[in-house]
């Protein structure tokens, strides 16, 4: 006797599990949701669809495939769910990281399987440790959604399978790219991961006995200016957590790298980390990212308190007056030494202050700027020639800029300035840099600054500037 297994759990509801029993005179017949019109219905908010699937067919009408990158001779057929938007709002869809072979999963609209309107779609390679992105699409009240999943019975992969997570209305801070800033040296932040979804693009490394894949996990970031002990601890949350602390690179596939991770703080369900930071780790320089998820898909309530104690006072320059904004007038930090940030204030949109800094030949500089304005950050050489700009970094929810790929070669005088968005440096040739809205970018030519094109569309407010290897110039 054949056995087709397909299992269904859905939090807040009670989805029957379906077992599909073939006499021999039967063998090969489809799964029950096989067609659009079988639908599996997920009720209630939030949910895990976990399946095993066998003979999937396609039925005519059926637009395949749905991610313009896999080639359609992959895949064999295709099962069927739908959902009820209970109001207006989002709906995710991710993968449980438990499906075999090579799959694809999409969100459609539509009365008919060859009138469906596909509104995202993704794919999954566990075999390659990636994954499909989070599935994220407005939804409206008493609309119907479908989620259809292709799969491929693989070499190695007799039974296919599908997994995938659901939920209405997720966190603000569900994806790891839209991640709570965690503001100051101290704080304690609430929640809930009951709507959660994992954002399973990510990887741990090294291997990791509690991964994020499949889990309701919510991100948070912290910024250590220098280095310190990063305390972290969720008492007081209302179910068993896992706290996971890396840091990240930006590749095709971005992989968080872990430092730390805890389950148990060894007096009860909660975690605790204490980390020594060494900004020399991150790039981008200082920039922690941290998870908070459960066993076992567990969610509920969380309280996540952070304490960041540094090894050692800041040197920091206030700014005197209003900095001007060219090298004959920049304004000079003091006293000469080692000179840790610089804080000041953009007055007005078309405001710019430039500051003479010493740097030394052969050292890592690195300068973050961060604020209420949207702020860009320029480097100028002595006579102030251009060298390097950014106005957006590549971190999660942030306005700030940071210089990190520049490397002097010679020890001396340069020049720092910071701007808001759209008020750039010029010189006799025009603007002195072109498309620095995409990370770092080095200036267009070497004539020096004259001044700026006052066409800043920022805001005005306070700023920090966090600098290493920078000193303060002897007078």
């Amino acid at each position: 006797m054949q056995r087709i297994r397909t299992s269904l759990a859905a939090a807040g509801s009670l989805v029957a599990a379906a077992l599909v029993w073939m006499s021999p005179g039967v063998a090969g017949a489809a799964p029950p949701n096989d067609d659009f019109a079988d639908a599996i219905l997920l009720t209630g908010t939030s949910g895990v669809v976990d399946v095993t699937v066998v003979d999937a067919t396609y039925e005519p009408g059926e637009l395949t495939p749905r991610h313009p990158e896999v080639s359609p001779g992959h895949f064999t057929g295709s099962v069927w769910w739908k959902l009820v938007a209970p109001s207006d709002g989002s709906l995710a869809v991710t993968s449980t990281g438990d499906t075999g072979g090579f799959d694809q999963v999409a969100v459609s609209t539509g009365p008919t399987v060859d009138d469906q309107t596909y509104h995202t779609a993704s794919s999954i390679a566990p075999t390659s440790r990636q994954s499909w992105h989070v599935l994220n699409l407005p939804v409206e009240a008493g609309e119907t959604y479908y989620v259809s999943a292709e799969v491929r019975e693989g070499d190695d992969e007799p039974d296919p399978r599908v997994g995938f997570q659901w939920s209405f209305d997720v966190p603000a801070n569900d994806r790891f790219f839209e991640a709570t800033v965690l503001q100051g040296t101290s704080g304690r932040v609430t929640g809930s991961t009951e709507h959660a979804v994992a954002d399973p693009i990510y990887e741990l490394s090294p291997g990791d006995v509690t991964p994020l894949l499949g889990s309701k996990d919510v991100w948070f970031q912290f910024y250590a200016p220098r280095p310190g002990t990063l305390t972290l601890s969720t008492e007081g949350s209302s179910f068993d957590t896992y706290l996971h602390v890396g840091t990240f690179t930006s590749t095709f596939v971005p992989v968080l790298n872990a430092l730390a991770v805890n389950d148990d703080d060894g007096a009860g369900p909660h975690s605790r980390i204490v980390l020594p930071v060494e900004r020399h780790e991150v790039e981008p320089e200082g920039t922690y990212m941290i998870a908070l998820s459960g066993p076992d898909r567990a969610g509920g309530d969380y309280v996540l308190t952070y304490e960041y104690t540094p090894l050692a006072p800041e040197a920091v320059w206030h700014e005197q007056g209003d900095a001007a904004g060219v090298p004959w007038r920049a304004q000079q930090p003091g006293p000469a030494g080692t000179l840790d940030r610089i804080e000041g204030s953009l007055r007005e949109r078309n405001d710019d202050d430039m500051y003479r800094v010493c740097l030394t030949a052969g050292t890592n500089f690195f300068a973050r700027a961060t604020g209420a304005a949207d702020l860009q950050l320029f480097l100028f050489d002595a006579n102030g020639r251009p060298l390097v700009a950014n106005d957006d970094e590549s971190l999660p929810g942030s306005n700030g800029a940071t210089l990190s790929s520049f490397r002097p070669t010679r020890t001396g005088v340069y020049h720092l300035a910071v701007s808001a968005t759209d008020n750039d440096p010029v010189s006799r040739i025009g603007e002195m840099f072109t498309n620095h809205k995409r990370g770092e970018v080095s200036p267009r030519g070497d004539a020096p600054i004259l001044g700026w094109s006052s066409r800043g569309k920022g805001t005005s407010g306070d700023y920090s500037i966090v600098l290493r290897h920078v000193t303060a110039c002897p007078a």
